[in-house]
Parts: structure tokens; sequence; C-alpha cells
């Protein structure tokens, strides 16, 4: 039987027309779906970065914390359990560092002293004491304003609480070193939070107390909360015992019916069908004290599909973990749905043109293909790049115009925070210098003496061409050269008179004293504050103290400081000498040219 080409050619051009049409269609939405699909990767990547960057610069604030807790437990005031010395010195460091939530310190016998932020207003501020007198507790709470003048004062005759069972103080007590709590919910606010804090010893090394710092952390839930890229994505910080720690959707406070407390909420408190799913998911084959990088991972949960990352981080011996998950329909939705149309669409384009089909799926790929360059520039912290330009399609400029406004947030989130890390590191800078003050706060003729010391190292270290970095780190640790005089009696420190040379051995003393108050820091200006404060006494002939370095063997640093150290003290008046005028101080920095100092920093000078 014979065919007849007519039918031939409609079946022909109709099967490779219906097989184009297939072909292009299934291609193209495949095509769409991974690179939607990687897009989606990256975004959640970036996310995660953003997220670990603000949560590691939110616990930095917890390690100068640490830093002010090791500073706090060596303070006069707190071992002498003075508590109004303690309390006006604990208010004065909440009104310096806004980071903190409240300062307190409890001792074995159950007294308390705790400063806090007023939640009635930022310019009040209020001390809780609790006391023994005569056997007999007592407890107040005081109100004091801005300049720490009392403006209200309110006994707690039904006050139960006792410092020493609180989770700070049994940590200080077993391990008696200082210590960071596992985050908890703070006992007068009612907030999550975390703690440093310090043991403080008796002179026999027995536990006498242990003061503490408050970190809150409910900052970090408002933080990913306006992550939120997605209606159905989810974004978590929580630790390797389950206990959340931020939740841009949930309350992470759980109120317990058995014992009427406040706690942390464990995962399988949120009641959240999604983050089950995902934690079943992620606990197949892990557990999470052995999550040690990122982990990609896809589930499902009531039909629909789910993609998720969940990574860890770590700042010194906190270590929690991120997760985001989000339905794989948010980023492919439109295109399933659309499919059928696409195909009709596709067909009508064939139809009229091969050309224009070729056309119209370049435009459909363009804006995909420019999200995933975009995507791998913002993975790489390039911001200033230009915005992708809407596409015609409706689903898609609408996925552009998502992106270009995260892009967007992306840029805001990483101006907050550079704006923080300067807030950080100004609140760092002030520190230290308050740190230097409190080595020269007995001796009112050379408070100033330590800022003219930064002055006079930062003006020697330009002359020596020394890098900007380096100049600003000399600037800033000098500051802290006799940080030691902090362990020196006041009756050698302000004697009006020759030193013996017994005394003279005590106040040699204070540069080792300086070198174990700055060791083991992390900071630059800490590390090299160390060997200023141990090395600035050395001369360059070798007869210096106290290990009787020579030359190049004293750090660069310290041989500057070396310099403008005597220099300032020659021309400025002590209580065991006048000042000298500036040309016979100079006359004498000449003549220790080569033997007392490095004549390549006089020569500077």
């Amino acid at each position: 039987m014979k065919i007849s080409i007519k039918w031939v050619l409609i079946f022909a051009f109709t099967s490779i027309l219906s097989i184009s049409i297939a072909f292009i269609s299934i291609s193209t939405y495949y095509t769409s779906k991974n690179a939607l699909l990687t897009h989606a990767k990256e975004v959640m990547e970036n996310i995660i970065t953003f997220t670990i960057d603000k949560s590691k610069n939110h616990i930095l604030v917890a390690k100068d914390a640490t830093e002010l807790t090791m500073g706090l437990t060596s303070s006069s005031v707190v071992n002498s359990e003075n508590f109004d010395g303690m309390e006006k010195y604990f208010l004065e460091q909440l009104k310096i560092n806004n980071q903190f939530s409240n300062i307190y310190y409890g001792n074995h016998k159950g007294e308390f002293i705790m400063a806090s932020r007023s939640e009635e207003s930022p310019d009040k501020f209020t001390v809780k004491k609790i006391s023994l007198v005569n056997d007999l507790r007592v407890a107040i709470l005081k109100t004091v304003d801005d300049s720490f003048a009392t403006i209200g004062l309110k006994p707690l005759p039904d006050d139960k609480y006792d410092p020493r069972i609180r989770p700070w103080y049994e940590a200080v007590k077993k391990q008696k070193k200082i210590i960071w709590t596992e985050p908890y919910i703070f006992f007068s606010s009612k907030k999550p939070g975390i703690t440093s804090a310090a043991p403080v010893l008796n002179e026999d090394n027995h536990l006498i107390g242990s003061i503490g710092v408050d970190i809150e952390i409910n900052e970090l839930s408002e933080f990913i909360s306006k992550m939120a890229f997605s209606e159905k994505g989810k974004v978590v910080i929580f630790d390797e015992k389950k206990n959340m720690i931020a939740s841009g959707t949930s309350n992470i406070i759980h109120h317990s019916t058995t014992n009427n407390e406040l706690r942390l909420a464990k995962i399988d408190d949120m009641q959240d069908a999604v983050l089950d799913a995902a934690f079943s998911a992620l606990l197949q084959g892990n557990t999470l004290d052995h999550i040690d990088k990122k982990i990609f991972l896809t589930f499902d949960n009531g039909g629909e599909k789910y993609h998720a990352i969940f990574s860890p981080f770590k700042v010194n011996d906190i270590k929690w973990i991120i997760g985001i998950c989000v339905a794989e329909n948010a980023y492919l939705g439109g295109i399933k749905n659309n499919q059928i149309l696409n195909i009709y669409i596709a067909i009508l384009i064939a139809l009229i043109s091969i050309f224009l089909s070729y056309k119209i799926s370049t435009s459909i790929a363009r804006p995909i293909s420019q999200m995933q360059k975009v995507a791998n520039e913002l993975k790489l912290h390039h911001l200033d790049i230009p915005k992708i330009p809407l596409s015609s399609f409706s689903e898609i400029s609408e996925s552009v115009e998502a992106f270009n406004e995260m892009k967007d947030e992306l840029i805001r989130y990483e101006k907050e925070t550079n704006d923080l890390n300067n807030n950080l590191e100004s609140a760092y800078l002030d520190t230290l210098y308050r740190l230097a003050l409190a080595a020269e706060h007995r001796d009112s003729e050379t408070t100033k003496h330590v800022h003219r010391i930064g002055t006079y190292t930062e003006i020697i270290a330009t002359e020596m061409n020394m890098n900007e970095h380096d100049t600003h780190i000399i600037k800033h640790a000098s500051l802290m050269h006799d940080v030691g005089k902090l362990g020196i009696p006041d009756s050698i420190l302000l004697k009006p008179g020759k030193l013996t040379s017994a005394e003279m051995d005590i106040m040699k003393t204070h540069s080792v004293l300086g070198g174990k108050i700055l060791a083991d820091s992390d900071s630059e200006i800490m590390q090299a504050a160390c060997q200023i404060a141990i090395y600035h006494h050395e001369k360059f002939d070798g007869s210096g103290y106290p290990y009787g370095l020579k030359g190049e063997d004293i750090p660069l640093m310290a041989r500057i400081v070396a310099v403008v150290d005597v220099f300032d003290a020659l021309i400025s008046k002590r209580c065991y000498k006048e000042a000298f005028s500036v040309e016979k101080a100079v006359g004498i920095l000449k003549k220790g040219r080569g033997n007392h100092f490095d004549p390549a920093c006089i020569d500077a000078f």
C-alpha cells in the first residue's frame, strides 16, 4: 500500500517538531532547575557566611568580657570584697561597655552584688546586693542614675537568689579557671545569653568567690530573622546539645510546665515538622559533636522536597552549628506550575520561527546565567557589582528582583558588620587605655604620662619608616608598658626619695609582672604590649633588666619605648625629683646613645 507523501511530510514534520519542542522544553526546564538550585545553594552558603561572621562578632564581645574578667579578678577592689568599691567599678564598666548586660560577684558565703542596665531607661542602672549582717541575710535593690547617684532603694525580703548554685559559679568552683558557660536563661532579665566567669582566690589559693560578665544573645535571633529569603526557609543556630541559640521564626525560650522554669528550647521542643525532618536527615550517620565541616543534604517533608546546609563554627570554647533549609519549590515552584504553559508557548514559537524560539530561549537563560555569575561574585564578597536587569518574563523577573534585593541586603549587612567592628575596635582601644591608667592612677603626676608615651612612640615609629599597621600597634601597646606597677607596693612606688637596693629590686619586678598580666593573648596589640612591658628597661649594651638582653636581641618596639619613657620621666616632675628642661633631657639621651639606647632610635628621636 502506497503512503501519501503529504502524510509522510506531515508525520515527519510533526515528529521533528514534537521532538524538537519536547527536547527544547525538557532541556530548558532542567537547565533552569539546575541553575536555580545551584543559585539557591550559593545563596544559602552566602547567608551561612554572613551569619557566621555576625555570630563571631557577637561572641568576640564575650572574648572582651573574658579579658575584662581576668582584669577584674586581679583588682584589689574585688580581692578585698569591698562591695561599695565593686559597685562603682561594675557601674563604670557597664557605662563603658554597652554590650555587657550584667557584671556581678558572688562569694562562698552566698553574698552577691550585681550591676545591671535598667529596663526602664537607658540612663539608669540597678544594683542588687545580698549581704550577711550578723548571720542575717539582707537583700536590697538600688536604682541609680547616669552619674551613679541613688534615686531608689527597695528591700527584697522574699529574694531567694543564691549565687553558689548558679551555673557560672559551679563551673568556676569546679574548674578554678576562667570559663564560658553554655547558653542559658539569665535569672533576672529572663533573656538567653552566655557568661564569662573567673575565680577569685585568697592568698592560700582557695576559692572565695567568682566574678562574671553576661552577654545577651537574643540579638542573633533578630539578625537571622532579617535573613528570611523564602517563606518556606528556616535559619537556626544551635549547639551540640540541641539547645536553640537563635531562630528567625520561633521563640527559643521554653517554659517548663513541670517545674515552672525557663530554659533554652531544645530542637524537639520547637514542634516544627521541617526542622524535625532536617535534623532526622542530619543525624543519619552523624552526631552533633562530630560535625566539623559543612554538610549539604536533601530531605522530604509532607511530600515536599527541601535542601539544607549545616555548618559548624567555633570561637574559643564555644562551638555552635548554623542550619539553613529551604523548600525546593521556593525556587522551582513557578517553573513547575508554568511548565505546560511554557510548552504551548514553545510550540507556538516553533511554528512561527525556530529563530524566534532560539532568541526567546536565550532571553530566558540570560538572567539565570547572570544570577549564577553574580552569586559567584557574592560568594567571593564582591558586592560592588551592578544589578541584574529585569527580564521580560514575570517569573524570572520576580526572581531577579528578589536576587537584587538580597544583594542590597548583603551590602547593608556588610556595612553593619563593618560598623560593629569599628565600634568593637574603639571599645577595645578604650579598654587598653583604661588598663594603662589603672597602672598609673596611684600617682597623679604620671597619669598624663600614658598619653604622651603613645604620642611619642607613634612619631618615632613614623620617622623610622615603620609601616602603618605596626605604627598603630606600638602607639596603643606602648600605653601598657608600666602595667606591672599594679603589683608594686605604694610604699616603694610613691617613695619621695632614692630607693634602697632592696626596694629597687622589687621595683624592677614590675617589668616581669607586666609581662605576666599581658601574656597569652591572641591580640596583636596585647602581644606587642607584653614584649614592651618586659623589655623596655633592657639596655642596648646588655646592662639592663630583667634579662640583660643586648642590641637587636631587644625587640624594636621595646627599644623605642625605652627612649621615650626615659625622656618623659626626665622632663616630668616626680615625688623624688623636679622636672628637667627639654634641653637637659635631650643631652642625657644623647649621652646614652649606643650604651643605654639604640642609636637608630635616638637618631629618630
